[in-house]
């Protein structure tokens, strides 16, 4: 583990990544203490901000093993394990390790354990093994062992229900038998995807998918990692080694990585850090993996499905909340606009009444919770607006600042200064230059600008943030929320909703109205809620009870529809009910 000396340098210099693993490793709970509410604690108990957050915060809550991971995952050096094996001087990415041993996990099969193996975290909620090691049985057999996962802070989580996908390792690969070529293994790639019941990819990371497959892809990597526990202890947890082609065999690989018992299920990675396949075990003295171009296009609806999902009845994912409901457009609006090809710059909230200042709010963490999901993947930048500000440029600079997106505001260029050109002419230039610094800065992940405004701009503020806008549609990493700007100008298409933008040719920005809700949404979200916590579907008949005597009890509606000041008083009736169901559940565990 990390020693204190390290931890509290990072919270002292890595503001951005610290604030953003204490969110994670709060959202669960409902309830956050971000970074600026601890530094105002730590202030008025007069102690250093670092020492409050480590000694005062984490250790007493025992976050601090899962904080070094968050923070692992996010880039920040903390004390890597360093590598071993032939050639590992070839490999030097020292942030990549941090990761890697962040998301990695361990596999415990059986009750009482059975059998041990590895895997990695692949999206919030799912975790990429092998499926041998969830299968005690003959490849042939329905049985699924009782799983346990041990996450890489030494914590463990329930495995919720059957894998969401499982491929079968081949009559071969379980005896351990020579084949003579590829026909054993047709449509048998030995991988499962389990489900974890809270989101950890969010705190500890998780890899990149490799692209779909490509036969003129690169070719098969001479070196590989493999990133797993070997006998199941966390020691040498990224060993290198090179591969090398059997005979007549393409759907197996071999490598010569060290690896032991436990290792089976471990991702393996080429140098340069793409996910390649998973370790499979070892004929006679070859070691094997199974290649990802064998499994990856079958279990990359589910995993992208994960990382931007439909819809969330809880922001926590758990009782604790905050409960969700009539925001569906919301969700999908953003799972269009977050793809990497997507025609969507961003979205637009639209405001429908005056009465909407909770529900804005609610809309902003739930982009934040959606953006947190995609840790390493996505920054949310924070930009407040009001007509006071002198500068909306400089108002985006300290907040992308503050995010951890280092950009430098420059200044008009040579020929469109003040004084050479319009007012105008020298924002659109220093907005274009701004704008192109923050997409470089990014580095191949998103950032998501979320502009909110208390009252219109006018003037030169308004033309200002138009131009940034107009920037961000030719910066390919940058994505937009304006919320509460309905008099602010947009370029391209106007996209009245998602499936618009995926049929496009121009860019457009997603309008989505913030409007009331119905009791048809308060029934979808009792209805996920209770799916969730594994208890049995409610009929029509019961869920239609619930709602009408229950959670809407005594709040009439208009035209079908309830007013948006009416939403936190029904929220925190669904959150009882819920919260009661899961306290039932939990007794009957």
């Amino acid at each position: 583990m990390a020693d204190d000396e390290a931890i509290l340098l990072a919270i002292k210099e890595r503001q951005a990544e610290v604030a953003d693993a204490l969110f994670s490793l709060q959202a669960d709970h409902g309830v956050v203490c971000s970074l600026d509410t601890l530094t105002a604690v730590a202030a008025t108990v007069d102690t250093p901000r670092a020492e409050y957050i480590l000694h005062h915060f984490l250790e007493p809550k025992g976050l601090k093993a899962a904080f070094i991971e968050a923070l692992r995952a996010r880039g920040v050096p903390l004390a890597e394990t360093p590598p071993t094996g032939p050639d590992v001087l070839l490999f030097s990415n020292a942030a990549f390790l941090g990761r890697a041993q962040a998301f990695r996990c361990k596999i415990e099969a059986g009750d009482p354990v059975a059998s041990i193996g590895s895997g990695c975290l692949v999206s919030p909620h799912l975790v990429m093994t092998a499926s041998h090691v969830v299968k005690s049985a003959p490849p042939d057999s329905e049985r699924i062992e009782p799983v346990r996962v041990i996450l890489s802070d030494g914590s463990s989580r329930r495995v919720v229900g059957p894998p969401v996908y499982i491929s079968d390792c081949a009559g071969v690969d379980y005896a351990g038998a020579w084949p003579g070529d590829d026909a054993p293994f047709a449509d048998l790639h030995d991988i499962a995807l389990l489900r974890l019941e809270t989101a950890e990819g969010a705190k500890f990371g998780y890899p990149e998918l490799p692209p779909p497959v490509d036969p003129n892809g690169p070719a098969r990597p001479r070196h590989i990692m493999v990133v797993h526990f070997p006998e199941g202890a966390d020691i040498g947890g990224v060993t290198l080694g090179r591969t090398k082609a059997f005979r007549k065999i393409r759907a197996r690989v071999g490598h010569n990585a060290e690896t032991a018992a436990g290792s089976s299920g471990g991702p393996c990675f080429s140098l340069d850090c793409r996910l390649v396949g998973i370790h499979q075990g070892r004929w006679l003295d070859r070691r094997r993996f199974v290649p990802s171009e064998r499994f990856v296009d079958a279990v990359r609806p589910l995993i992208e499905k994960d990382v931007a999902p439909p819809a969330l009845w809880s922001l926590s994912e758990t009782p604790a909340g905050p409960i969700v409901f009539g925001r569906d457009d919301l969700f999908e609006a953003f799972a269009e606009a977050a793809g990497p090809t997507s025609r969507a710059r961003g979205l637009r909230l639209l405001r429908a009444d005056d009465d909407t200042a909770d529900a804005m709010a609610l809309n902003f963490q739930i982009v934040q919770r959606l953006v947190q999901l995609r840790p390493g993947r996505a920054t949310l930048v924070r930009v407040p607006l009001s007509a006071g500000d002198e500068d909306v440029l400089d108002v985006l600079s300290q907040a992308a600042r503050a995010a951890g997106v280092d950009a430098d505001l420059p200044l008009a260029g040579e020929g469109v200064t003040p004084g050479d050109t319009t007012p105008e002419a020298s924002i659109r230039d220093r907005a274009i230059r701004f704008l192109s610094a923050l997409n470089q800065a990014a580095d191949q992940s998103q950032v998501w600008l979320y502009f909110e405004q208390d009252t219109p701009l006018s003037g030169l503020n308004l033309v200002t943030l138009e131009m940034i806008v107009e920037a961000a549609f030719s910066q390919p990493s940058i994505r937009l929320v304006l919320a509460g700007c309905e008099s602010v100008a947009t370029p391209g298409e106007v996209f009245d909703t998602p499936g618009m933008a995926v049929a496009a040719v121009a860019a457009g920005i997603i309008d989505v109205p913030v409007q009331a809700f119905t009791a048809a949404d308060v029934r979808l979200c009792l209805q996920r809620a209770w799916a969730a916590l594994g208890k049995p579907e409610l009929s029509a008949e019961a869920s239609n009870s619930l709602v009408e005597h229950v959670i809407l009890q005594g709040i009439p509606p208009f035209n079908a529809r309830f007013v948006l000041s009416r939403y936190g008083a029904v929220e925190k009736r669904l959150h009882d009910l819920i919260w009661d169901q899961a306290g039932e559940e939990e007794e009957a565990a």
